[in-house]
């Protein structure tokens, strides 16, 4: 008998625009040294992995995760200040960023799987990570579904992937031995503006 634990129900898209509520909310008292409020009582509480993206101008500001799962109730504040203050490649998100456009991404990531072959999966509706060894060292990396559908190529992907993993030798030879896992997302997005504004 089957007794791995169930796949938790991904939230409603209205249910995670209020996640996105929150999100705002703690990046903001974040930035004022405030305390940071408490993940509300109405919004569930089940393991998800997850990334929290921060776009202006339609550039990456800031983009952090996990990959393995946690309940809600710490994950999202907590990835919220990693993501918004700690992610290496950008100075912390600051007052100066919050124009009306700057957008904050959610993704709830299920659906892991071995694609068997470095070709078998979708533009957008999967994200890859790629694992592999070379040089005595092992390296991985990741895309999100929206980035491998903006990139268009399934090769180019996978040459950025091993790109961004730190290997800087030809991607080529990796080809067919290299592993990719590809995993789905529930995706919302919410602006600035749309947070002040009140929308759901």
């Amino acid at each position: 008998m089957n007794t791995s634990p169930a796949t938790p129900e991904v939230p409603s898209p209205q249910t995670m625009r209020k996640m996105l509520r929150y999100i705002w909310t703690v990046l903001l008292s974040n930035m004022d040294h405030k305390s940071i409020p408490a993940y509300p009582s109405d919004l569930p509480n089940c393991s998800f992995p997850l990334f929290i993206s921060w776009h202006l101008n339609h550039k990456n500001r800031g983009c952090i995760g996990n990959f393995e799962p946690g309940p809600l109730s710490k994950m999202i504040p907590e990835y919220t200040i990693i993501s918004s203050a700690e992610d290496p490649r950008f100075p912390p998100v600051s007052r100066s960023d919050l124009v009306p456009g700057f957008e904050c991404v959610l993704n709830l990531l299920t659906n892991f799987e071995p694609a068997g072959h470095w070709k078998n999966w979708q533009l957008g509706k999967h994200g890859v990570i790629v694992s592999f060894k070379a040089d005595g060292r092992k390296f991985s990396a990741t895309f999100l579904p929206e980035v491998t559908e903006r990139i268009g190529d399934q090769e180019e992907n996978i040459r950025l992937l091993v790109e961004k993993a730190g290997y800087h030798g030809d991607y080529r030879p990796l080809l067919e031995s290299i592993h990719v896992e590809r995993y789905q997302s529930s995706i919302q997005k919410m602006t600035y503006q749309e947070f002040l504004d009140g929308k759901l």
